[in-house]
C-alpha cells in the first residue's frame, strides 16, 4: 500500500511539473464540431426553430420590448398620424413618437440587438447547412431548410434597412468578439442590402413549400409576399430604384395565382386568436398560452386596459372604466373612416370598457375631441382572463389583403398609372 501512494504522488508531481504547452494544446473534446451537430438534418430543424424563436422572444434583458413581442409593432406605429404615446417625454414610446430617440433609447436599441442575434441564428443555419448539399443526405430537406433560414434573415434584414437606413450586412457566423468579427464591421448601402434581401426571398421561395405540415412555418408564398414587399420598398424613397415595380407584380403575382389564400368575408374574424391561421393570413409570428411563449399583443393600447391595482396584478384582470394605456389610436384616424365600414369600429372603437366588462360607447364630446386618448387599438382583442399584458395572440406579418395591394400598386407604377382592370372586385 505505501508503495502504491509513493507511485501515485510520483505521477502528481510529474504532471504539476510537466510542459505546460503540451497540457494547453490538447484539443477541447468538450465542444461539439458543427459537422457532428449539423450533419443531422433533425438537428438543423431544431437550428431553424431558434430562428423562429428569435423573432418572437422578450427583450435581452427580460422585458416585453423585443422584435415582434413588442418594440417592433411599437417602432413602426408611433410617430405616424395614426397611433399617439400619452406618456412623458423621456418614455420610451413617447421617444419614438415625438421623434427624440437616440441611440441609447430602449426600443430601437432592442430591435436592433435582437434582429441580430436572429440574423446570426440564420447565419450559423446557413453557413453549416450549405456545405452539405450533394453530400449524400437529403437535398430536398436541406434546402427547405435553408429556405426557411434565408426567408428569416431576409425579413429581419428588411426591417432593419428600412428603420434605420444602411446597415451592417453580415452573412457569415459569428465566432468570436474581435474588432475583426464584430465590433469593426461598416455599414453597408442599403442597396445592397436590398440585393442580398432579394436573393434570399429567390432562394425560399423556389425552395419552400406551399404549405407546412406546422402552424406558423414559413412557406413558398409568404416569400413571393414578402419579396413583392421588399421590391416595392426598393422602388421607392429613398432608393427609388423604380425598376423594381414590374418585379414586384410578378412577385405579388405569384401568391394570387397559387389559389392558397383568399379574404375572409367577416373583417374581425382575420384577428380573432380563436380563428388563427385562418385562410387570410399568409405567415405570422406565433405565440402561445404556455408561460415563457405569451406575446402582449391586445395589451397596453389595447380595447381592454387597466388601472390600479390590477394594472400590476399578477392574477387575471378585468374589464377597468380608468384605463392605462401607453398608446392610443388618433382620433383623427376614426374620422377619417367611412361610418358604414366596419373595419373602423373594429379597429378603432368609439367605446370604452367600464368595471363590469360592458362595452360603453363614447360621447359625443369624447369622439368629436382631436386630442382625445380614448380610442384604443382594438383589432387584436384580449381576453379579461389573460394576466396583465399576456398574450397568446400570434403577430400577423403577412396577409392576403397585402398581396393585393402591393400588386395593384406595382403594377400600376410599371404600367404608369392605374388601370381599372387591375383592380380585382375582391380590392375594390
Amino acid at each position: 500500500m505505501k508503495n502504491i501512494k509513493i507511485i501515485a504522488i510520483t505521477i502528481s508531481l510529474s504532471l504539476m511539473f510537466c510542459n505546460c504547452e503540451e497540457l494547453l494544446e490538447e484539443e477541447p473534446f468538450s465542444v461539439v464540431a458543427p459537422s457532428v451537430i449539423f450533419g443531422n438534418p433533425d438537428n438543423i430543424e431544431i437550428a431553424v426553430a431558434g430562428i423562429y424563436n428569435a423573432m418572437s422572444q422578450r427583450g435581452i434583458d427580460g422585458n416585453t420590448f423585443g422584435n415582434y413581442a413588442h418594440g417592433l409593432i411599437m417602432m413602426g406605429m408611433l410617430g405616424t398620424d395614426h397611433v399617439r404615446s400619452g406618456n412623458n417625454l423621456g418614455n420610451r414610446f413617447s421617444q419614438m413618437d415625438l421623434f427624440n430617440y437616440s441611440a441609447t433609447s430602449q426600443l430601437p436599441t432592442h430591435v436592433w440587438n435582437l434582429h441580430y442575434i436572429g440574423i446570426n441564428r440564420a447565419n450559423t443555419v446557413i453557413v453549416n447547412t450549405e456545405p452539405l448539399l450533394g453530400t449524400g443526405l437529403d437535398d430536398d430537406r436541406l434546402n427547405s431548410l435553408l429556405g426557411e433560414a434565408k426567408f428569416m434573415r431576409a425579413l429581419m434584414y428588411l426591417n432593419l434597412v428600412r428603420f434605420y437606413g444602411d446597415v451592417p450586412l453580415k452573412l457569415t457566423e459569428t465566432n468570436s468578439l474581435t474588432a475583426e468579427d464584430v465590433i469593426g464591421i461598416a455599414r453597408t448601402p442599403s442597396e445592397q442590402v436590398y440585393q442580398q434581401i432579394a436573393d434570399d426571398l429567390i432562394f425560399a421561395a423556389e425552395h419552400l413549400p406551399r404549405q407546412q405540415e406546422l402552424d406558423g412555418r414559413v412557406t413558398s408564398g409568404a416569400a413571393y409576399g414578402l419579396l413583392a414587399k421588399t421590391y416595392v420598398y426598393w422602388a421607392t424613397a429613398p432608393l427609388n430604384d423604380t425598376s423594381k415595380w414590374q418585379l414586384a407584380a410578378d412577385a405579388a403575382r405569384q401568391v394570387i395565382d397559387s389559389g392558397q389564400y383568399r379574404l375572409l368575408d367577416n373583417f374581425p374574424d382575420i384577428f380573432g386568436w380563436q380563428n388563427e391561421g385562418n385562410d387570410e393570413i399568409i405567415f405570422t409570428v406565433k405565440y402561445g398560452s404556455v408561460e415563457g411563449q405569451w406575446g402582449v399583443l391586445g395589451g397596453a393600447g389595447g380595447f381592454l386596459g387597466f388601472s390600479g391595482a390590477n394594472f400590476n396584478s399578477t392574477g387575471p384582470v378585468t374589464g377597468q372604466a380608468t384605463q392605462v394605456r401607453q398608446y392610443a389610436a388618433e382620433q383623427y384616424l376614426w374620422e377619417s373612416w367611412d361610418p358604414l365600414d366596419q373595419r373602423r369600429d373594429w379597429t378603432v372603437p368609439a367605446a370604452r370598457i367600464n368595471n363590469a366588462g360592458d362595452i360603453v360607447p363614447l360621447t359625443a364630446d369624447q369622439s368629436s375631441d382631436p386630442n382625445s386618448f380614448n380610442f384604443g387599438l382594438a383589432k387584436f382583442r384580449r381576453d379579461a382572463s389573460w394576466i396583465r399584458f399576456q398574450s397568446p395572440i400570434d403577430v400577423p406579418i403577412l396577409r392576403y389583403a397585402d398581396v393585393l395591394l402591393l400588386f395593384a400598386e406595382a403594377t400600376a407604377n410599371a404600367s404608369g398609372g392605374l388601370r381599372q382592370n387591375l383592380m380585382t372586385p375582391s380590392i375594390r
